[in-house]
């Protein structure tokens, strides 16, 4: 199968594009994509300590 290099080019300008557009949207959402897992890191701990203390207090600590 033959691709000619006209063909060739704008695949590769394709595929840049997408890897470009990926990056800036990555880029834009950062903050929110970050305080998300955050978020849920916070939720996790506070589970944790929530349990924690629960357990203390029914052995009367």
């Amino acid at each position: 199968m033959y691709i000619d290099p006209a063909a060739t080019s704008y695949i590769i300008q394709v595929v840049a594009g997408v890897v470009i557009s990926l990056g800036v949207v990555v880029g834009v959402f950062w903050k929110k994509i970050k305080l998300f897992f955050q978020q849920k890191k916070i939720e996790a701990t506070e589970k944790q300590l929530k349990a924690r203390a629960e357990q203390k207090e029914a052995k009367g600590e």
